[in-house]
């Protein structure tokens, strides 16, 4: 008797302590997930608003709500803005596993870092080139020594992702699609005007030059029934776009080697030891993109 009444009670306490930590989450309309202040400089009214609109997301959406969370550091454990938030973002686990619709807005206060980390499934609503720019708008702020400044960017920056997240969601609902790629595709071209005119400058005469060279009777029938301009025009933007790719690897690539800092750094450790969150947190990997200042 004495044995059941001992595990009655420490199941009793496990429950106890369960709803403890659960209730710990949410203070005074905060939720430490979503606005996970470790570097103490977003203000109450800044955290709080984080917290609800993800709430509001959440009781929303369900299990396909998007997760738009910010975290500041004293200090990376890893010396690379991108490689923590990467970490971060999979330690986490942020944004819904089947939907990959999470973003992380990360500041690293002993570096003056910042990066957007953004899910898979939200590059179409914010590719590589508006995350870059969201973060330009306000680098002033975030960059500035006075906290509540550095408060005022990052809120402003999550503002701005959340427009973009909820416009996307409101023309096509929670799913990357075909659409998604096309914007993607679209910033990129924005942002890199004179690379796509040479592309497409060369793509022409290439496909012009393959056209005259090709010798199978099928394929001539095929260009002389459809046109060449038709082959072109397929082939030609197939091939810009496997360029865009790549020059949007390119540029991450010397983005990363850009953010790195001079060996890693001890101290935070920028995923250990994170609660569970969002109610819905459920396992968003990180791999999507975003941009670093």
């Amino acid at each position: 008797m004495k044995r059941i009444l001992t595990m009655l009670f420490m199941t009793l306490s496990l429950f106890v302590g369960l709803s403890f930590t659960a209730d710990a989450q949410r203070v005074n309309g905060v939720d430490d997930f979503f606005a996970a202040d470790y570097a103490n400089i977003l203000r109450e009214e800044d955290k709080q608003l984080i917290s609800a609109k993800n709430i509001a997301y959440e009781n929303k959406y369900k299990d396909k709500a998007p997760q738009i969370v910010v975290m500041t550091l004293p200090r990376m454990s890893t010396g690379d803005i991108e490689s923590e938030s990467i970490k971060i973002f999979e330690d986490k686990k942020i944004g819904s596993a089947d939907y990959d619709n999470g973003i992380l807005i990360l500041y690293d206060l002993d570096t003056n870092k910042v990066r957007i980390e953004v899910g898979y499934g939200m590059e179409g609503s914010i590719p590589d080139g508006m995350a870059g720019m969201i973060l330009d708008t306000y680098l002033e702020d975030i960059k500035a020594s006075d906290k509540a400044a550095k408060s005022r960017g990052l809120t402003s920056v999550f503002n701005d992702v959340v427009t973009q997240v909820d416009a996307d969601i409101a023309e096509g609902g929670i799913k990357a699609t075909k659409a998604s790629v096309w914007k993607s595709f679209k910033y990129f071209v924005m942002n890199n005007p004179e690379m796509m005119i040479f592309f497409l400058f060369f793509m022409y005469a290439f496909g012009v030059s393959t056209v005259r060279e090709v010798k199978d009777r099928e394929k001539i029938n095929f260009y002389q029934e459809h046109g060449a301009d038709e082959f072109l025009i397929k082939y030609g933007i197939t091939w810009v776009a496997f360029y865009a790719a790549y020059m949007a690897r390119k540029r991450a690539a010397v983005a990363r080697a850009a953010s790195r800092g001079s060996g890693n750094i001890g101290g935070f450790g920028g995923g250990g030891g994170f609660g569970g969150g969002g109610s819905f947190g459920g396992g968003g990997s990180s791999g999507g993109g975003g941009a670093s200042r």
